[in-house]
């Protein structure tokens, strides 16, 4: 096993490596959250929520997410299907009964710039969430409605500013609850938090350093279940990939159940190598609890160890963001410890060149 590049109480040699400072972008997270919760009050909503049947949250890799928090904090609650699309087409059902929310924080996602226009084609509504780019122009273009955001951070980075506006567009719009009081929860939690997984903290006492080292030169596997830690789970490899450069798998209960189950069982070695994290929250289904129990008895032989983080707070907002915070830090301080520079993604900007030669 190779050994670390870093100690990750070292604050010079993570100054050095984090050259964009991600790092700082996570202790600030909170900040990111109260700011995009006012620019979600502040936005001119030019939406007749009347004619909206369906909505299409459109989006790519840290910008799509938004759309799927919407989902599962909403899906308990909202009047209307809301469907989150990852592609360049639309689906069939999308027309003038659409309320089409394009999310690309740099404003220049091809995949949600063809799937707006589409949109538009079709006569939907729409409403825009970037911080620029050819889609801000389109937006205005149309006279469509336009939520401006801060630029300067990696998209992945600015979740607070993708996913709280949308989610107060939708409580304005009369299609949820007011989302203030829980996302005010969330926002203090995130604030406190700072204090558990903080650069300052040191590894003896830092659940994401002590995460990020037992990840190390390993392939972490993160199960959740359908909702918000399911979601939770997704965002962890996600940012394991982008962050850390490291590929780690996801999955959900009951799904994985049905399959993955059975995956590891040729595996034994290549699994010693693999932790496992199962992703809880307090609300989850009897029997999840009891899948949950039985998934570690059938498969624990096949991992080198598996750790269990449960949802905090008492909103889902909370809860969700709580779990997704813990992933942030730790794949930040797993890229630390690969000696890498956590905020590239060389190889997304290089196949995007080559898409456009």
């Amino acid at each position: 096993m190779r050994e670390a590049a870093i100690d990750l109480d070292d604050a010079k040699a993570i100054s050095a490596l984090d050259k964009a400072d991600l790092l700082d972008d996570a202790v600030t997270f909170y900040g990111q959250c109260r700011s995009g919760l006012e620019i979600g009050r502040k936005a001119q909503l030019k939406v007749d929520p009347s004619r909206v049947t369906n909505i299409i949250v459109m989006g790519m890799g840290g910008s799509g997410i938004s759309g799927d928090v919407a989902r599962v904090l909403f899906e308990d609650e909202l009047k209307v299907p809301l469907f989150v699309n990852r592609h360049y087409d639309l689906p069939a059902f999308a027309g003038a009964g659409t309320l089409a929310i394009a999310v690309s924080y740099s404003g220049n996602t091809e995949e949600t710039l063809s799937g707006l226009n589409t949109a538009i084609e079709r006569g939907a509504q729409g409403l825009v969430i970037s911080s620029g780019g050819k889609i801000s122009e389109l937006a205005i273009e149309k006279d469509l409605t336009l939520v401006t955001i801060p630029a300067g951070i990696q998209p992945r980075a600015a979740l607070g500013y993708l996913s709280i506006p949308l989610a107060v567009a939708l409580e304005r719009l009369g299609f949820v609850a007011d989302v203030g009081p829980a996302m005010e929860e969330a926002i203090d939690l995130l604030h406190l938090e700072v204090d558990r997984y903080g650069p300052a903290v040191p590894l003896a006492e830092n659940p994401a350093k002590q995460l990020a080292t037992a990840f190390f030169d390993k392939m972490p596997v993160v199960y959740g279940s359908e909702g918000i830690t399911g979601l939770a789970a997704f965002r962890w490899r996600c940012q394991l990939n982008e962050n850390a450069k490291v590929c780690g798998r996801w999955n959900m209960l009951p799904e994985l159940n049905h399959n993955e189950i059975c995956g590891w069982q040729e595996l034994e070695e290549r699994g010693r190598r693999a932790p496992l994290v199962f992703l809880r929250d307090r609300d989850e289904h009897p029997q999840i609890k009891k899948r949950f129990e039985a998934t570690r008895e059938l498969i624990a032989d096949h991992f080198d160890g598996i750790e269990e983080f449960t949802a905090v707070g008492e909103s889902k907002a909370a809860r969700l963001f709580s779990l997704i915070y813990l992933g942030d830090f730790a794949s930040i301080y797993l890229a630390l410890l690969n000696g890498i520079d956590p905020s590239p993604v060389d190889r997304i900007e290089s196949l995007k060149k080559r898409l456009v030669e």
